[in-house]
């Protein structure tokens, strides 16, 4: 809805700016997406007279014409197509104007004739739309004073394109918003036309119109109009309509639109030569035949409405007229046409076609059925006055308009609802601020008469609403009505998810969020079919199964990535899988990854590619619990994430929490597979169930402390173990050893002897850093001596380790 700020200013009493309009509908309820500026603001271009005119001797397609300006003569030449006559007045802009679409105006010579400024139309000013072909004469009213500048006949606007809800039928029309802003600024309506609301029904007529569906039909009018002469628009008319987006037809056409964006009551005129006996609204024939406007063919179904004469459909009923029955030059005779149409009946015909227009957008919404004769009046008014018509047969209705609404308010219960104190006085104000009428008013409760255009209100609520939105939301105070509730599950799951989000975007990933709907390529002996969920109705192949899994969509957002350039992708997603069994919704985090481990630097730094360790890392860094990573021939047999990683050649491993119970599965993709699926690389693939994940990752509190304010002491151990002991256990030898001064252990160097020359093929030796510190002195060296003495015993007792002597810096191979 594209509403003119000057016609509103034109129907009611409002002296505030544009912006201030915006507040104020933004508290109706009302969005304004845009506002656009419209018409004159130039101070040189006035209204001159034409005194005379005579054809350029050297130019055929050139006039000359001697005009006024109110203060000189002046002679000017103008294109023919333009075609004034003497006496017309006409819009002149002087030299040096600079006219809409930066053409500026300069005095010119044109074989010893010189022209003094430039003789404008509508389209020059940017009043109306149109083409640079349109070369149509814009002549002014006759009582126009010579000398007026122009810009006070066309005075700048502003266009306001609203964003009207579905349930505010009334709102799109300018009377509509004129009536909200009285009801919120307290001001008065400018509009006071008395138009008849009753007809008297006459036998005599030369058409009838009978509702034949009273179901989609409420109310119908017909009135005759004779001796039309169809022509263009006045520029006022045209002027009108275009700044608000609805093209100029003809003078005819042009009346019912401008009703209609006045008052909201969509109007239709027909040829009536072309109608053939009387005016029928029903539904339509199975596979009837309507042609509209355009020349467009539609097939009809039973549940269209139609308005048809003897012959078949003149009209889709509340969308679009026939293609036979438009206005045009020819027509002399008209039919106009002012009714209301079930909402319901319209939406459907009008998806079903694919047909819309202004008219059916306000019929889907409700008309004012009150108003369907007031606006058959006003155009038959307007049309008799621009295009000569007159009426001599009265109007024809069939149905009635709807019984106004009643609706009772209890006036305690309007407080409760709003958590505010209200007196009967001050709901009965707001609701007749908001145009409704009272009937009965007590101290426990009143009752209303709703307004015709307020469809919207049926019930009590609705006037409770309406009273909180009269009077304005922000004078309910602030009140506690309830404690903070505790935390739940969900809570619990949203916080934990919130961490992960955090702690990925720390380490360079991003959120990927693929379909919850795949293909079964996808999938392809990754999962058996009795495990899959699949659509009984598919949209298509590439939808036909829940997803089973994240990592194979994951996959293919890696690929994506690297064919678009990327050298580096990581990637993680949360969201829900699906399989048959036990629990057939499962929360999962899925993890893929590739390419550099640091990005390339001018210092000449050397990177390397990610691995199984910097995923191991990622996965670990995500919870303080420690997770153990094991063969898959090691692991215990139990339900794991689909990944592709199952399948032979690739380096899978499973992720075992404290307690021993599998939450996930972490590995490399071989080479073999990564070029199957498109990836030049070898991926690095992860995903875990989410809640054993979880409830590890929440019994461990993080602890803070102050920065340490004594010095550390740092001894390097260089540990002889055998290659299929794991790091992870000498890790956890030492840290449950309880030494009390143990701050942390770091490993530094891993070295395998591959000639035996140095220690046993079957060992390896592993370099860690015992970091020693105490919180309240500076430790000795004999304590420290002391503290690495038990720690290797230990070491020695449990794990069966021997001791080299320790390499003096972490660099591997090169210090041995």
């Amino acid at each position: 809805m594209k509403l003119s700020f000057n016609w509103l200013l034109e129907l009611v009493h409002f002296f505030g700016s544009v912006a201030d309009l915006e507040s104020l509908l933004a508290r109706a309820g009302i969005q304004v997406k845009s506002v656009m500026d419209w018409g004159i603001s130039l101070k040189n271009v006035v209204a001159a007279q034409i005194l005379e005119k005579r054809p350029h001797p050297q130019a055929s397609h050139l006039a000359v014409y001697q005009v006024t300006d109110g203060l000189q003569s002046r002679q000017v030449f103008c294109d023919t197509k333009k075609d004034y006559h003497v006496g017309d007045k006409v819009p002149l802009a002087f030299p040096g104007t600079i006219l809409p679409g930066n053409v500026q105006v300069h005095e010119d010579k044109l074989h010893g004739i010189t022209s003094q400024g430039m003789l404008c139309d509508a389209r020059e000013l940017a009043l109306v739309q149109g083409t640079a072909t349109d070369r149509r004469p814009f002549t002014l009213p006759e009582e126009t004073i010579t000398g007026t500048q122009i810009s006070e006949m066309f005075p700048p606007d502003s266009i306001l394109d609203l964003d009207v809800t579905p349930n505010r039928g009334d709102w799109l029309s300018h009377l509509g918003i004129a009536r909200e802003v009285a009801a919120f600024t307290g001001a008065s309506l400018k509009w006071s036309a008395t138009l008849p609301t009753t007809v008297t029904v006459a036998s005599n007529n030369l058409v009838a119109a009978q509702i034949k569906n009273a179901a989609g039909c409420e109310f119908y009018s017909l009135r005759r109009i004779q001796g039309v002469r169809v022509s263009e628009s006045p520029i006022w008319l045209r002027s009108k309509l275009e700044s608000v987006g609805v093209c100029s037809i003809n003078n005819v056409v042009d009346i019912t639109n401008y009703v209609m964006l006045l008052m909201g009551q969509p109007l239709h005129a027909f040829d009536a030569a072309q109608v053939c006996g009387n005016i029928l609204v029903r539904l339509a024939h199975d596979g009837e035949k309507f042609w509209d406007l355009y020349g467009q063919e539609y097939s009809l179904t039973p549940g269209d409405m139609v308005i048809a004469d003897e012959r078949g459909p003149i009209a889709l009923a509340g969308i679009m007229g026939g293609r036979d029955f438009k206005i045009s030059t020819n027509t002399t005779e008209i039919l106009l046409e002012s009714a209301a149409f079930h909402p319901g009946k319209i939406r459907c015909t009008s998806c079903r076609t694919r047909l819309s227009s202004n008219a059916s957008y306000r019929f889907e919404r409700g008309v004012d059925t009150t108003a369907i004769v007031p606006a058959s009046e006003l155009a038959k008014e307007w049309i008799c006055k621009v295009a000569g018509g007159r009426v001599q047969t009265p109007i024809v209705v069939d149905g009635a308009p709807l019984v106004a609404t009643q609706v009772t308010i209890h006036h305690g219960r309007t407080a409760r609802f709003l958590g505010m104190d209200l007196d009967p006085i001050k709901i009965s104000r707001s609701l007749e601020r908001g145009w409704l009428t009272l009937l009965r008013l007590s101290q426990e409760s009143s009752s209303w008469k709703i307004p015709g255009f307020r469809r919207d209100l049926t019930r009590e609520v609705d006037l409770i609403g309406e009273v909180v939105r009269l009077i304005g939301i922000e004078a309910i105070a602030e009140k506690r009505f309830a404690e903070p509730s505790p935390t739940t599950q969900a809570d619990v799951v949203m916080d934990f998810c919130s961490i992960l989000h955090q702690r990925f975007a720390a380490q360079g990933f991003f959120e990927a969020r693929t379909h919850t709907l795949v293909s079964d390529g996808l999938f392809q002996n990754l999962i058996s079919e009795s495990e899959t969920i699949r659509l009984r109705n598919p949209s298509g192949e590439d939808q036909s199964l829940l997803r089973p899994a994240l990592v194979p969509a994951l996959l293919s957002a890696v690929q994506r990535n690297l064919s678009h350039g990327q050298q580096t992708v990581r990637l993680y997603e949360i969201g829900t899988v699906f399989r048959r069994g036990a629990k057939e919704e499962v929360s999962s985090l899925g993890i893929a990854m590739m390419g550099l481990s640091t990005p390339p630097s001018w210092r000449g730094r050397k990177t390397r590619l990610l691995d199984l360790y910097d995923l191991k890392g990622v996965i670990q860094s995500m919870t303080q619990e420690l997770l153990h990573f094991v063969s898959s021939t090691a692991a215990p047999a139990t339900r794991i994430p689909i990944t592709p990683l199952s399948l032979e050649k690739n380096l899978c491993l499973h992720i075992l929490a404290e307690s021993g119970e599998t939450i996930g599965v972490a590995g490399q993709l071989s080479p073999h597979w990564s070029r199957k699926l498109g990836i030049p690389g070898e991926a690095l693939v992860a995903e875990l169930w989410l809640d054993p994940f979880q409830r590890g990752a929440t019994t461990v509190r993080r602890k803070v402390s102050a920065i340490p304010r004594y010095p550390a002491i740092v001894r390097d151990l260089a540990i002889l173990l055998p290659k299929k002991l794991s790091y992870a256990s000498i890790l956890e030898t030492l840290l449950s050893a309880g030494e009390p001064f143990l701050c942390s252990v770091e490993p530094f160097d891993v070295f395998v002897d591959h000639t035996g020359l140095k220690f046993p093929l079957y060992l390896k030796s592993i370099g860690v850093s015992l970091v020693f510190r105490s919180a309240e002195r500076t430790l000795t060296k004999q304590e420290v001596v002391i503290a690495e003495k038990r720690l290797k015993q230990r070491l020695v007792r449990r794990l069966g380790v021997g001791f080299r002597d320790p390499p003096k810096g972490g660099d591997g191979n090169d210090n041995i």
